[in-house]
């Protein structure tokens, strides 16, 4: 939907050019902020785990898991230590299970240590569907 990839693009640009030191730890939370209504997040899906299960529900800032997840599997390619990582409380279709990384401010984080010798800097794409991360290693 419009919302979800508002949302994504919002998120990405927050962490587009983020420079992680060598022994520094990434927080995706930290380096996209708050996804609030007043911050340009729009209403979209979000999955909410209650104690009868997981509930689909429209908040701001849905669909940034998308971006997470993508930072997450590029992260275990680069072989850093995640330190912090959360699985979806409902399956999701964008990765294979166990694949997912969700977030929500002020809770579930994703967080990895640069555990290389060099700064790494993470790029962010994201096209009409398609989300991408690059992570370089500076020389």
């Amino acid at each position: 939907s419009r919302s979800r990839v508002n949302n994504i693009r919002l998120a990405a640009k927050k962490l587009d050019y983020t420079v992680v030191q060598p022994g520094e730890e990434f927080s995706f939370n930290n380096t996209t902020g708050s996804k609030s209504k007043k911050m340009g997040y729009k209403n979209a899906t979000v999955i909410v785990k209650t104690p009868k299960g997981a509930k689909h529900k429209k908040a701001p800032g849905g669909g940034v898991c998308q971006l997470s997840t993508t930072v997450y599997n590029a992260a275990l390619k680069c072989g850093f230590k995640v330190t912090e990582r959360h699985e979806h409380s409902d399956d999701v279709h964008y990765v294979p299970k166990g694949k997912d990384a969700t977030v929500t401010y002020n809770g579930a984080d994703l967080k990895f240590i640069n555990n290389r010798k060099k700064p790494i800097m993470i790029r962010a794409y994201v096209g009409k569907k398609t989300v991408g991360i690059d992570i370089l290693e500076r020389g």
